[in-house]
């Protein structure tokens, strides 16, 4: 078995899991997950091994694109992927980077399923499937094979089959029961993606118009399907290939999901004295938020430099429109 070209350092490969001893009990040699290893130093960077493909098999199922154009084994992945056209960002099931609690509301009947992709503590990402099944809702860890054999489930039944890509893995349990589970579900129908999901392709914006920004977030003017003028939040904190601190990633991490959540609760509010939302992207990192943009300066601006000639009148019109949104806000 040839060495991680990115990692020459790295330990051999573990054996099969078909024909290797299973670990004892809590120990960190799982499969697919950051190994308690010495970091092995890179160009730039100390990277765990695992963690680097792990994290660059989920950009390429996503979106096949490969960010380690010299790893061979990652090249010939993305390659495959695209080759069968299986980039996971376009199936109809893939609803982006919703955590398994938002997911599961949609699911209605026995065998609805959806594939999204989860931050894990760290700066691990995993994709994971989740089904709905007789007594209640199934949660699977897709992971990737490290010597380059494909994707499975984990923890992985005896004798598992790899898949060359998540599409044929999600495929072939149209037909084969999960595994794992003491149901024997099959996956049949998959979630519609909600209709304030956008593609990253629907929003455009130019880095140069800049309207504010926060700790983590960027709000620049856009447009929406190239027609429609917007203000786009971006979220600049992307995935990553190395462990830097565990107080960055968290951080990060938690900076994707506030801006997801945003989305999920703007999604419900339809106010005339509410900015309007459009939609959410969030397939994968950058996330961006399409909102209405609001004409001229801001209204702590306007009262600080015409304060002298604002009339008692416009006041209280102020006061009531902000008071009318904050109220309806209340109640949702």
């Amino acid at each position: 078995m040839s060495q991680n070209p990115l990692n020459p350092n790295a330990p051999k490969p573990l054996p099969s899991p078909t024909t290797a001893p299973p670990p004892p009990p809590n120990h960190p040699q799982q499969f697919g997950m950051v190994q308690q290893q010495p970091p092995c130093e890179t160009q730039n960077n100390i990277v765990p091994p695992s963690m680097m493909t792990n994290n660059a098999a989920v950009v390429a199922a996503l979106q096949g694109k490969c960010d380690f154009p010299n790893n061979k084994m990652l090249m010939e992945y993305t390659q495959e992927v695209n080759r069968r056209g299986h980039r996971l960002e376009k199936q109809p099931y893939y609803v982006g980077m919703l955590n398994a609690d938002d997911v599961a509301p949609y699911l209605k009947k026995v065998g609805d399923f959806g594939v999204h992709a989860c931050d894990q503590e760290g700066g691990q990402v995993r994709l994971m499937l989740t089904v709905r099944g007789n007594s209640g809702v199934y949660h699977f860890d897709m992971v990737f094979d490290a010597r380059g054999r494909g994707w499975n489930f984990h923890p992985m039944p005896p004798r598992c089959l790899f898949h060359k890509t998540v599409i044929e893995l999600v495929d072939f349990h149209r037909t084969t029961p999960l595994p794992s589970i003491p149901e024997k579900i099959c996956l049949r129908d998959s979630i519609t993606r909600p209709s304030w999901f956008l593609k990253h392709d629907n929003v455009t914006f130019d880095k140069n118009d800049l309207l504010g920004k926060g700790n983590f977030c960027e709000v620049y003017r856009g447009k929406l399907d190239r027609r429609k003028l917007i203000a786009v939040k971006v979220c600049r904190a992307n995935w990553r290939y190395t462990i830097d601190t565990v107080e960055s990633n968290t951080k990060e991490k938690d900076a994707r999901e506030a801006l997801i959540k945003e989305g999920s609760v703007m999604s419900m509010i339809r106010h005339p004295n509410v900015i309007t939302f459009y939609g959410i992207c969030c397939d994968h990192p950058p996330i961006m938020i399409a909102l209405e943009v609001c004409p001229g300066n801001s209204l702590v601006k306007h009262l600080i430099e015409m304060k002298s000639v604002i009339s008692v009148g416009e006041r209280i019109k102020y006061l009531y429109e902000a008071a009318s949104g904050m109220s309806f806000l209340e109640k949702k």
